[in-house]
């Protein structure tokens, strides 16, 4: 199931592994690729997001919804903690 909490931590790593600055399509790009990983390792995503193809390549879709502020419902409120 996906969580906001979760999905925020696993981009504070990759953020805080860049120098506390990166940028968002890398970001969701790194994000991306740990999930795709997680799954030909262990059969299971990390973020359990949805995928979608974008113009610069698939995505997480929530996760990019979240960063770009277009979720504000109270689920979503972990995010911005």
């Amino acid at each position: 199931m996906f969580t906001p909490s979760k999905t925020a931590q696993i981009a504070a790593v990759f953020t805080q592994h860049q120098g506390d600055k990166i940028s968002i399509l890398k970001l969701i790009k790194l994000m991306y690729l740990a999930d795709r990983e997680s799954m030909a390792r262990y059969g299971f995503p990390i973020s359990f997001d949805n995928l979608i193809s974008m113009k610069h390549g698939p995505v997480l879709s929530t996760t990019l919804d979240l960063i770009n502020g277009f979720l504000n419902s109270p689920g979503t409120a972990k995010w911005d903690e």
